[in-house]
């Protein structure tokens, strides 16, 4: 019992970081229908610069955190601004393709970069909090694990109000809707979408700080996050941004009872499994709905 329930901890705070990381790049994807795959790199930039400067520079932590921030959404920000905004204006009808390789071209590269500005240790750690824990019926539960949880369902809440409760998210409705007739009526899609940008590139820096203390960070550590955000954001398609956070729960808790019973290489299958039943989904609704069209057509 006492190690289902590590392995229950260990999903609730894993999935945890999958809801906050697929509701932020459902906001990104569906508001401004931007493929920002290179939400990965900037998580794991924040990551890196903060355990980089806390752990090889001496900084104090919280302001590594206060730079792992800004690098992070400056970072997101500057992407929407100088590489997307510029395929719109010379590839307009490729840009969803265009934003996709640019993003890919930037996570190789970005990563690379890192590799050789941070080549002093393989990985980084800093520490957020100490490494105690309590202990609940004989289950440790680490003081980063609460952490993580905590700081994750702060952001799904702040992210649920600012787009049903601010004037702010009507304007993402609409642009998400209509951008055209959007800006017929006022709105300025450009800086909607900026600050739509702004606001999941911190949440992306934020969890990536937390992996950075949690276990380590590494040039790549962004690579699998965006595979969990992209599963769990088109899982939560249309729903609002607390069910969205379930979707994750459910996703890290089921990842982490697989790998507890069939091992890691099961565990590290069970997104694309999913990913692969919603897609043939997705695909065979469509053919279902015309099939049944032709037989109410032919009788």
């Amino acid at each position: 019992m006492t190690a289902y329930g590590f392995v229950l901890v260990s999903g609730i705070t894993a999935g945890a970081t999958y809801a906050a990381a697929g509701a932020a790049f459902g906001m990104v994807f569906f508001v401004t229908g931007r493929f920002h795959f290179a939400f990965g790199l900037f998580y794991g930039a924040a990551g890196m610069v903060t355990a980089w400067s806390a752990s090889f520079l001496g900084w104090p932590v919280p302001l590594s955190i206060l730079f792992g921030l800004v690098v992070g959404t400056l970072g997101g920000v500057g992407t929407e601004l100088f590489v997307y905004r510029a395929l719109d204006r010379r590839a307009a009808g490729l840009t969803l393709l265009g934003v996709f390789v640019a993003s890919l071209g930037l996570v190789v590269a970005g990563e690379a970069t890192m590799g050789l500005i941070f080549d002093q240790l393989p990985t980084f750690n800093v520490t957020l909090v100490p490494a105690d824990g309590w202990r609940v019926d004989g289950i440790a539960i680490p003081y980063i694990s609460a952490t993580e949880f905590g700081v994750c369902w702060v952001l799904l809440v702040s992210l649920f109000l600012v787009t049903s409760r601010t004037h702010l998210g009507r304007q993402m409705r609409a642009v998400e809707a209509n951008p055209e007739l959007a800006a017929n009526f006022g709105i300025n899609p450009k800086r909607v979408i900026l600050i739509v940008f702004a606001i999941i590139s911190l949440v992306g820096a934020a969890l990536g700080i937390l992996e950075a203390g949690a276990v380590t960070a590494s040039p790549a550590m962004g690579d699998s996050i965006i595979i969990y955000a992209i599963v769990v954001a088109f899982l939560g398609r249309g729903r609002s941004i607390l069910t969205v956070g379930l979707i994750g729960e459910a996703l890290g808790i089921v990842e982490a009872l697989v790998g507890y019973q069939f091992g890691q290489l099961l565990q590290s299958l069970v997104v694309f499994v999913i990913l692969f039943i919603f897609v043939v989904g997705v695909a065979y609704v469509p053919v279902m709905r015309r099939v049944r069209l032709r037989r109410r057509t032919a009788f």
